[in-house]
């Protein structure tokens, strides 16, 4: 078991940190509990997106904003009154606004931290997405088919070859098992030369929440989001703009790190479109992806 290691930047360093919209589906497919099956992008998915104050499909901030009961009745079912409403005519959405999301019990709520559900893709989904390895922040309490909860369980290798031929024994393990990452108390942070894949991190001046060193990646080819819908995002393919954590080592096609490294304009113009010069780059030949290396994502607030 690997043992927390303090992230060290320099004499009294900030929490290394990237304010990031995060967006929560309030439609799409409706995640069962229990039962087998590919993995699938479902309703009450938070999904991290590159595109500040763009509400891709339609889907509003995880900001704890209040919706009533009666026009959002399948997600009432899946989240509850978890993050407050009451639950009789209205529920809040999780609120992640200046806050990183954590695993365990999902509505507590401290300083830095809200607890939700992280799951991890056991089945890759049709099409191969979510690529087996992907990393999914749910607002349930539960692992729809084909996901599994983040909790750091050993799993036995022989029955779950394809998860783990994606993420081998990086976060613990044994000659006939291999451990799932544990997101409990933590949020991940991007692997980069201090930070390695599996390795949890204390984060200066937090005691509420730690980090756990997992691959920011950010999709760069796949489907364009109209600023519009019904708050669903796609079951089965990829969104252009949309941050993933990753808990393997290759990354799925369509996706690159979170490295702050520079594209032609001319070869991502519908990633262009959506986050021009935000993260860099002089917006005519090239514009840059976040650097997400070392650093925890939190809510836009």
């Amino acid at each position: 078991m690997l043992q927390p290691k303090p992230l060290v930047r320099g004499a009294a360093p900030p929490p290394p940190v990237v304010q990031l919209p995060h967006l929560c589906a309030t439609g799409g497919a409706f995640p069962s509990a229990g039962g087998s099956g590919a993995a699938e992008a479902t309703l009450a998915m938070v999904h991290v997106f590159a595109a500040p104050g763009y509400a891709a499909f339609g889907a509003p901030a995880a900001a704890g904003h209040m919706l009533p009961i009666n026009q959002n009745q399948p997600l009432m079912a899946v989240i509850g009154a978890q993050y407050g409403g009451g639950g009789s005519t209205t529920i809040a959405l999780p609120n992640l606004a200046g806050r990183v999301a954590i695993g365990g019990q999902a509505g507590l709520v401290s300083p830095h931290a809200l607890q939700m559900t992280w799951l991890i893709a056991a089945a890759a989904g049709a099409g191969g997405y979510p690529a087996v390895g992907t990393m999914a922040l749910f607002a349930g309490s539960y692992a729809p088919p084909g996901w599994l909860t983040a909790d750091g369980s050993l799993l036995p290798i022989a029955r779950n070859v394809p998860l783990f031929e994606a993420i081998g024994t990086a976060f613990g393990g044994n000659p006939a098992a291999f451990a799932l990452p544990d997101l409990n108390g933590s949020a991940p942070i991007g692997t980069d030369d201090g930070v390695s894949l599996g390795q949890p991190v204390k984060i200066p001046g937090w005691s509420d929440a730690g980090g756990l060193g997992l691959t920011w990646l950010v999709c760069v080819q796949g489907a364009f989001p109209p600023a519009n819908g019904d708050g669903g995002f796609p079951p089965d393919h990829p969104v252009v703009g949309e941050i993933i954590a990753f808990a393997g080592g290759t990354p799925p096609a369509g996706f690159a790190p979170a490295d702050g490294r520079l594209l032609a304009v001319a070869d991502y113009e519908p990633l262009f479109q959506l986050i021009g010069t935000t993260y860099g780059g002089d917006g005519q030949d090239d514009f840059a992806l976040p650097d997400l290396r070392g650093r925890l994502a939190v809510g836009a607030s």
